[in-house]
């Protein structure tokens, strides 16, 4: 990258975000992002699907879930020949059009989309990796900031 000021322009924007566990986060370090592909493919599917072949493995359900919405082809997947702002512009967009997306916004619409059955959608999605349930890690938030 050629001037540090453009980079953290670049950086700032949407479209670089990505989430992380914590600690998961804090060893890759100053990595190049090429590098940090290969471990992304263990964290989070939205971490995954930066690497070009994602979808070539597995992942079944969520490319039929992206294609349904007309959201795959916005996946942006990056390598070291990739250049850095369209590929975050990309990004960007992919972000906006799911967070635009009417039929997820809340956990039991989303539910109900997914499913075809309207309950209590919190109580239905887990996180992959632990299989604890939406509803227990917001209440452990709202615990945690008192609200």
């Amino acid at each position: 990258m050629p001037d540090e000021g453009y980079y953290s322009y670049l950086r700032n924007r949407i479209g670089a975000l990505l989430l992380l566990d914590g600690r998961d986060n804090g060893t890759y370090g100053g990595m190049l992002l090429e590098d940090k592909l290969v471990r992304y493919r263990k964290d989070t599917l939205l971490a995954g699907m930066l690497n070009p072949d994602f979808f070539e493995r597995s992942n079944v359900r969520l490319r039929e879930f992206l294609c349904g919405h007309g959201l795959l082809q916005m996946v942006a997947t990056y390598d070291a020949s990739t250049k850095l702002e369209p590929f975050i512009d990309a990004r960007g967009r992919f972000y906006f059009e799911t967070a635009s997306d009417a039929r997820a916004t809340s956990p039991t619409k989303a539910m109900e989309h997914a499913v075809g059955v309207a309950s209590n959608g919190w109580a239905f999605w887990q996180v992959e990796r632990t299989r604890e349930r939406l509803d227990t890690v917001r209440q452990r938030y709202l615990d945690q900031f008192e609200r």
